[in-house]
C-alpha cells in the first residue's frame, strides 16, 4: 500500500486520520515521514507544525491551509497558522484569498484577525471578486460593517459585473441592502447576465 497515494479528491491517509480526529494515526504516519496534510482538530494541526509542515502548502484542490481553516471558520487554527507565520495574502487555485473566504462565512473574528495582519480589503481574487461581495453575499452585517469601517471599495463589479449590492439582494439580508443604498451604491447596475439588484431580490 502506498501510503503517499492521494485519491480522487486529492486525500491521502493522513489527511483522512486529520478528518477523523485519529491523533494515535497520524502520529503513527507522521513517524513514517508522511507527506504532511491537515484538515480539522487543533491538537493534529499543532502536532504537524511541529513536525515540520510547511504552513504554506496548499492541498489537491490547490486550496491553501489558511484559506481551508478560513473556510472552516477555526478561529483558533487560523490564530495558530498565523503565529507560524503563514502568508495571509496567500491566493488558492482560483485567486481566491483567505480574507475573501473568512468573508463569505461571515466570521467577524477571523475576518479582524487576517485584516490586522495586513490583508488588502480590495484585493480582487481570480473571479473578480473583492472581500467585501463575499461578506455581502455571506450576509453576516458586522463583518459588512467592519469592510467599510476599514475602508474597502462599496460598489466595485466583480468578473461578471456583479456589484455587492446584487449580491447583497440574492442573499436577501435586508439590513446589508439598506446599508449598501444608503452608502450611494447603484441600485440600477446591469450584471453581465442582464440582472439588477431589483431582478436578484
Amino acid at each position: 500500500m502506498d501510503v503517499n497515494q492521494v485519491d480522487g479528491m486529492g486525500q491521502t491517509p493522513l489527511t483522512a486520520a486529520c478528518e477523523e480526529g485519529n491523533e494515535k494515526i497520524v502520529q503513527l504516519l507522521i513517524d513514517k515521514r508522511i507527506c504532511l496534510c491537515w484538515r480539522g482538530n487543533e491538537k493534529i494541526v499543532q502536532l504537524l507544525i511541529d513536525k515540520g509542515c510547511n504552513v504554506n502548502t496548499a492541498n489537491g484542490i490547490r486550496q491553501t491551509i489558511l484559506t481551508a481553516a478560513c473556510d472552516g471558520r477555526n478561529e483558533n487554527i487560523v490564530q495558530l497558522l498565523i503565529d507560524k507565520g503563514c502568508n495571509v495574502n496567500q491566493t488558492d487555485g482560483i485567486g481566491q484569498t483567505p480574507l475573501t473566504a473568512a468573508c463569505r462565512r461571515g466570521n467577524e473574528k477571523i475576518v479582524q484577525l487576517l485584516i490586522d495582519k495586513g490583508c488588502n480589503v480590495n484585493r480582487v481574487d481570480g473571479m473578480g471578486q473583492i472581500p467585501f461581495s463575499a461578506a455581502c453575499e455571506g450576509g453576516n452585517e458586522k463583518v459588512v460593517q467592519l469592510l467599510i469601517d476599514k475602508g474597502c471599495n462599496v460598489n466595485p463589479a466583480d468578473g461578471m459585473r456583479q456589484t455587492p449590492l446584487t449580491a447583497a439582494c440574492e442573499g436577501g439580508n435586508e439590513n446589508i441592502v439598506q446599508l449598501l443604498i444608503d452608502k450611494g451604491c447603484n441600485v440600477n447596475e446591469v450584471d453581465y447576465m442582464g440582472q439588477t439588484p431589483l431582478t436578484a431580490a
